[in-house]
């Protein structure tokens, strides 16, 4: 965990105060200021003093989890066991079975819902009526193929929905049915995009997994800006989160990259020695107190 006003490392939190293991894959919080793990596939629950396994229907392998608007918790499995939803007032659990690996999960501003899967592109599912439709951005639908492979969500202020995925960014737009791409050829640093993370003053930060550094998106501009080796970006970036400081945090191979907003001053904090781990590849959180908590693996 890291508090932006005391940026003197991180405090380790692991199996010393519960969990099981040290791999955190994703990670939320919900509206009582509960946080929620994936921790080696299982759900967990931190309430501020005891970490406690939370049981799910079939004891399936997670790797996602989101909080919806109304409340829900979305969990998103990796054996291609679709989703589950937990209504944990009601204890109520449903089953949405996917044929899919599930790698994200999000919601519109309509109220839908979009998985993004490991090879099988996008469902868009509208909770209310119970029904589901398959977005592929190619006909070809092998496991993990990178086509079809959807790793990120964001809606910008006009509705229109931008998709990452191992060729680019596909930007949909749902009332005119019209896909839009945005590749190399248009600026990025590389095709293979993981993560789309919007700021506070509305640049879309972009993090990928096969190029060192981050592409800088400003939408009201039109213009990319890459910050890579010869900015001071040595390691892969997927992993993005704007902290309450407005500072831009990008954990990475053992350490964490901190970009003030105005672009001129990079930092770096190291890991606790003790702990050095790739975190990388997990989610991140900033809570209700301001705390930025980072999963591990």
């Amino acid at each position: 965990k890291i508090r932006p006003d005391q940026l003197t490392g991180i405090a380790h939190f692991g199996m010393n105060e519960g969990l099981p293991a040290a791999k955190i894959d994703d990670i939320i919080q919900d509206a009582n200021g509960i946080i929620w793990f994936i921790n080696e596939g299982k759900l967990f629950r931190y309430d501020g003093d005891v970490v406690r396994k939370y049981a799910l229907q079939g004891n399936p392998t997670l790797i996602r989890v989101m909080r919806d608007k109304q409340g829900l918790i979305w969990l998103g499995t990796d054996n291609q066991n679709g989703l589950f939803v937990l209504d944990t007032k009601a204890r109520i659990q449903w089953h949405v079975k996917l044929p899919a690996s599930v790698f994200v999960i999000d919601q519109d501003s309509k109220g839908l819902y979009w998985v993004g899967t490991l090879g099988k592109g996008a469902y868009i599912i509208d909770w209310k009526q119970k029904t589901s439709k398959q977005l592929l951005l190619a006909n070809e639908q092998k496991t993990y193929n990178t086509v079809n492979t959807i790793l990120d969500f964001y809606e910008d202020k006009t509705g229109q929905v931008w998709l990452a995925s191992g060729i680019g960014i596909k930007i949909i737009n749902p009332e005119r049915s019209k896909i839009q791409t945005l590749s190399t050829k248009e600026g990025l640093h590389t095709n293979d995009i993981w993560e789309i993370s919007p700021d506070s003053s509305g640049r879309l930060w972009l993090g990928s997994r096969d190029h060192p550094g981050i592409s800088i998106l400003y939408p009201g501009e039109a213009r990319i800006q890459y910050a890579g080796p010869a900015n001071g970006f040595s390691k892969f970036i997927i992993n993005i989160l704007e902290g309450p400081d407005h500072q831009i945090y990008m954990p990475s191979d053992s350490l964490v990259y901190v970009l003030n907003p105005a672009l001129t001053k990079l930092k770096t904090i190291e890991t606790v020695s003790n702990y050095k781990s790739s975190i990388w590849f997990a989610h991140s959180l900033v809570d209700k107190s301001g705390q930025i908590w980072i999963g591990s693996i």
